[in-house]
């Protein structure tokens, strides 16, 4: 279900809603005239769900099911043996989940996947100290402070870590690590978007992730879901990614995978979606 839609949808439901709890509440206290009017009112406005709502609905239904279907063949050979790496740093699994189904369908390897949690930036200001000094006897000329485990956060995704890294990382409860951490990729999935204010996890957390990846020769792009809660999308508007709000739709899905084919641009449907739904379609091959 489209997010506009789904907000028609509830608004209606709503208006019901109120309509009906008024009437129950104070129809003892109105004059029979007016509750006469509610309820003419309320015939018509279920008459027109059912005229106008209902129908919306089964269309957008259908028009999911026809994007389902032609999905396989628009993404096909779209990333064959491209080489990408995930970076979940927001609440939403599903979100994830989606994004390495949407890369594999288009013939991408998923190399390596690292997942953060709502804590990540308290618990980095309590352990920054000793994590860096770890790093930093692998990596002498590391930068001072949070910068540090940035860049060593954003090479290992880019360009892979040594053990000693992952293990100082993931020993910190900064992040866990799953797949293979050697060899660069050709792009790097941020899968953002918060459930709730976590501290302004875009600022601590995201933008200086983004911003140590964008030093190696890494395609990035910052997705979330069209539900979540806290959009990262207002923050990122300018920096010069690749950006996707609706990943978990198959127009969203599909937009990252085009987007990583064909140049970096901001697709969705907020209105940081300056680039619209989706990127050209590649040509046939």
């Amino acid at each position: 279900m489209s997010p506009g839609f789904r907000y028609h949808f509830i608004t209606v439901v709503a208006i019901f809603l109120s309509l009906g709890v008024g009437m129950i509440i104070g129809g003892s206290f109105l004059p029979s005239a007016i509750v006469a009017g509610l309820n003419g009112q309320l015939r018509s406005l279920n008459s027109r769900f059912t005229e106008e709502v209902a129908p919306l609905r089964q269309d957008n239904q259908r028009y999911s099911a026809a994007i389902a279907a032609v999905r396989p063949r628009v993404l096909r050979h779209a990333l064959a043996g491209r080489r990408v790496a995930i970076m979940q740093t927001g609440d939403y699994d599903e979100a994830t989940q989606r994004v390495e189904t949407a890369l594999l369908d288009a013939g991408a390897v998923v190399v390596r996947t690292m997942v953060t949690d709502a804590g990540f930036s308290r618990k980095l200001e309590l352990v920054h100290s000793n994590v860096l000094t770890a790093l930093r006897a692998g990596h002498p000329g590391l930068p001072e402070g949070n910068a540090g485990i940035f860049r060593i956060l954003a090479a290992s995704l880019a360009i892979g870590a040594q053990e000693t890294d992952l293990s100082v990382l993931r020993d910190a409860g900064l992040t866990e690590n799953s797949g293979a951490f050697d060899g660069r990729v050709d792009a790097v999935v941020v899968v953002a978007g918060a459930s709730l204010d976590a501290g302004g996890r875009a600022d601590t957390l995201d933008l200086p992730l983004v911003t140590q990846l964008r030093t190696f020769p890494v395609d990035v792009a910052l997705v979330e879901p069209s539900t979540a809660a806290i959009s990262y999308m207002d923050r990122f508007a300018g920096v010069p990614i690749t950006t996707v709000d609706n990943v978990e739709t198959e127009i969203g899905a599909m937009a990252l995978a085009l987007a990583l084919r064909e140049g970096r641009g901001n697709y969705g449907v907020r209105r940081t979606a300056t680039s619209g739904l989706l990127p050209a379609l590649p040509p046939e091959r």
